[in-house]
């Protein structure tokens, strides 16, 4: 699926001209008030009294607005370790509040703008992290966001975006079972369309001697390997 990006809507003022290439992402949540419906963190960003700005903003809703442009640089890592300070990286902020949950949409859109970044800017999967694990003091002490989302989840995401795979599949025993949320507490039943990418993991194959670890996609409801 593709998805539109809002150039003009919301435009930050909080920005300086780059003086290094483009070559690493840092993903964050808002952490403001709770949407109502999408504005949690879009007018602060824009402010110019804030001092803070990001380059993208992914709605709960999927809406993409894009704040500031890509060659120059944002004001949304502060102090962060090197490979990810604001002069090399692009900010990718997310609705999101503690507590709330994650809308499969929204991961959905975040997986496609994270996707097509990177292959933008050639940005391997190391160089595309969290605020919470690149701000220095250390891993989630000074920031903790993207909040209610753990690192090494995070990490499973972020290959899964780049592999263009949109959801976890289990070859279990009542056949092929979806994770909805990318990494649920168990596998729930799902319908996927023709097409669709998906991601089978080694569950159970053993003991039930159902297809083994690898990339396939779903065509004319059969499972393609």
């Amino acid at each position: 699926m593709t998805y539109a990006i809002d150039h003009t809507t919301w435009r930050s003022p909080n920005y300086d001209d780059r003086t290094r290439p483009i070559s690493s992402l840092v993903v964050h949540s808002c952490e403001g008030a709770i949407p109502s419906p999408r504005v949690t963190s879009l007018p602060w960003l824009c402010n110019p009294n804030s001092g803070v700005s990001t380059h993208y903003y992914v709605c709960r809703d999927t809406t993409i607005f894009q704040l500031v442009d890509d060659h120059n640089q944002a004001w949304h890592a502060g102090i962060a370790e090197a490979p990810f300070v604001n002069n090399v990286s692009i900010g990718i902020e997310c609705e999101h509040h503690a507590g709330q949950t994650w809308p499969i949409v929204q991961k959905d859109a975040l997986a496609w703008l994270i996707k097509r970044l990177a292959t933008q800017y050639t940005i391997p999967s190391r160089l595309i992290e969290t605020h919470g694990q690149i701000a220095i003091r250390g891993p989630y002490q000074r920031k903790k966001d993207p909040t209610d989302w753990p690192h090494s989840e995070f990490l499973l995401f972020v290959g899964m975006a780049l592999a263009g795979v949109s959801r976890v599949v289990h070859a279990g025993p009542f056949g092929a079972m979806a994770r909805q949320d990318y990494m649920a507490a168990a596998p729930a039943a799902a319908y996927f369309p023709p097409g669709t990418a998906i991601e089978i993991d080694n569950f159970a194959r053993n003991s039930y001697r159902h297809a083994s670890s690898g990339i396939g996609f779903i065509a004319d409801g059969d499972l393609i390997l």
